[in-house]
């Protein structure tokens, strides 16, 4: 038996009955995901990740997670750049996929494909600008008091920094540029 079947690890785990049962199908796949967890990553996540993401890439390509590019170190570090907010949870997708699909480690395939968050307010400031100049009637709904508007600006700000923007970042920068237009 599994020691994550065993009620108190779940417990120290804090995953769910179900998640245990998935994860302990297998042995190598239990080893698997407690050697995720020894390296300090949230188990909750990972069971997660492992659960849903993990498992379409594996059914994809017809693997088991130990026989597949993503080892344990690779799926830590993927999770960490998550956790540490580096990378957005739509751009782990990305970063996962390429693992599989090019058997490369996560620090190689952020910088090669130049998928890390942009949380600097004068690059974010840039794409902002740029939209605002675009989306003059947009920013004149805001500044009469209309908020609607400010949902499409935020988006076609992320879609300037191709989802890569901090979007606490933007909407910081954001209500400040409108409060400059408006004086």
């Amino acid at each position: 038996d599994y020691p994550l079947r065993d009620v108190y690890k779940r417990q120290e785990y804090r995953v769910s009955a179900e998640q245990a049962a998935f994860l302990c199908e297998e042995r190598a796949e239990a080893d698997y995901f407690e050697a995720v967890v020894k390296k300090g990553i949230d188990p909750v996540a990972a069971a997660t990740w492992l659960g849903s993401d993990v498992q379409k890439q594996l059914n994809r390509l017809n693997i088991s997670v130990t026989k597949s590019p993503l080892s344990v170190e690779r799926f830590a570090s993927l999770l960490g750049a998550l956790a540490k907010e580096r990378i957005s949870g739509k751009i782990a997708k990305q970063v996962l996929e390429l693992i599989f699909d090019e058997d490369k480690d996560v620090e190689a395939i952020i910088k090669e494909k130049g998928l890390e968050k942009i949380s600097d307010p004068v690059v974010i400031g840039m794409a902002v600008d740029k939209v605002l100049s675009a989306n003059a009637k947009a920013v004149g709904e805001v500044q009469a008091g209309d908020t609607k508007p400010m949902g499409f600006l935020v988006g076609q700000i992320m879609k300037e920094t191709g989802g890569k923007a901090d979007p606490a970042v933007i909407n910081t920068v954001l209500a400040d540029k409108l409060k400059l237009l408006k004086n």
